[in-house]
């Protein structure tokens, strides 16, 4: 009885910090999501502030900027607004392959779409963005690093069960902030 009133506690907090750092309100509860995205809900806008106010904007430079994955816009929306607030010039490019997602996207302004993998891209950025690190593996780790410059920074967002990553393909940590109890926003250089 005592354990599984531990479990129960433990199953419990792990929903709590969950629902602390995604959008409940914006769930995508449906089956096709849940399988073929393994995504419950996006992040909320407490992430996505800490993901863009990491990096300091030089005003006059004009950021070339990937997004991979952007899923419905969630991020892109409140990082593009959150540049123009700022008067920050910027180049932002969004990579993705889903068409249900690709549709949605393509009502946000002063972005070009990219309908293909990042893998496929054979362009250098000056920021990629990726609210989910899991795509980047060995077969695929020195596309990812053509993609960036001497300068490049990533910002990404991982749980604390995915830090394995940063070590495997030798990251270079600028910037680590924990957002939750299991999840990290970093902003990484090759």
């Amino acid at each position: 009885m005592r354990k599984t009133i531990i479990c129960i506690f433990i199953f419990i907090f792990i929903i709590i910090d969950f629902i602390r750092i995604h959008d409940v309100n914006h769930c995508s509860l449906s089956p096709n999501n849940i399988i073929k995205h393994n995504e419950i809900c996006s992040y909320n806008n407490y992430v996505y502030s800490n993901m863009i106010n990491i990096l300091e904007f030089k005003k006059l430079n004009n950021h070339k900027i990937l997004e991979i994955g952007a899923g419905e816009g969630c991020s892109t929306n409140y990082f593009i607004n959150t540049l123009n607030l700022n008067n920050i010039n910027y180049n932002y490019h969004i990579s993705e392959i889903d068409d249900i997602y690709f549709n949605k996207l393509e009502n946000i302004q002063n972005t070009k779409l990219i309908r293909s993998s990042w893998e496929k891209i054979n362009e250098k950025y000056d920021i990629i963005i990726s609210t989910t690190f899991s795509s980047i593996n060995r077969n695929n780790y020195l596309k990812f690093k053509s993609l960036c410059n001497k300068h490049t920074f990533i910002i990404t967002i991982l749980s604390a069960f995915k830090l394995y990553k940063i070590n495997e393909f030798n990251f270079n940590i600028i910037y680590k902030k924990k957002i939750s109890l299991f999840f990290y926003i970093f902003i990484l250089k090759i």
